[in-house]
């Protein structure tokens, strides 16, 4: 019973900093490519609509490269928050190991993995093909 409660409570500590990171960093990977998007509104009078269109396209490539950035971040904001708080100290004192603090992380890792995985093998190659369809 302890240890589920520890195990979710670390897994909603990690969660709103990966959301926040993979914002972040979703959002820095895309300043790159605005010029590239200004240019198709301004010299050729894209709409609204179709650039949209492209930049869910190009953010969908993003994401093999930020959802690890954003996990590494919240990972080591969270355990570092703890160490500051004395949480870890207080765990260690009832008897909860290091170990059993890493199982929810390595949970949370796991479903990241899957999640990377998945997109390089499917959603990258699908969000290319669009984005050059939609170019073309």
């Amino acid at each position: 019973m302890l240890t589920s409660t520890i195990s979710r409570y670390i897994i909603r500590e990690i969660l709103l900093p990966f959301l926040g990171g993979l914002g972040f960093f979703s959002f820095l990977l895309l300043m790159f490519q605005v010029f590239k998007l200004a240019d198709l509104i301004i010299l050729h009078g894209a709409p609204p609509d179709l650039v949209g269109k492209l930049i869910v396209y190009i953010l969908v490539s993003f994401l093999p490269v930020s959802f690890p950035i954003s996990f590494l971040l919240a990972t080591l904001n969270v355990f570092g928050r703890l160490s500051a708080d004395s949480e870890i100290t207080a765990m260690k004192a009832i008897g909860i190991s290091l170990y059993e603090l890493l199982v929810p992380t390595l949970f949370v890792a796991l479903i990241t993995t899957f999640v990377c995985l998945y997109s390089n093998f499917y959603l990258v190659p699908w969000g290319n093909r669009m984005f050059r369809q939609t170019i073309i």
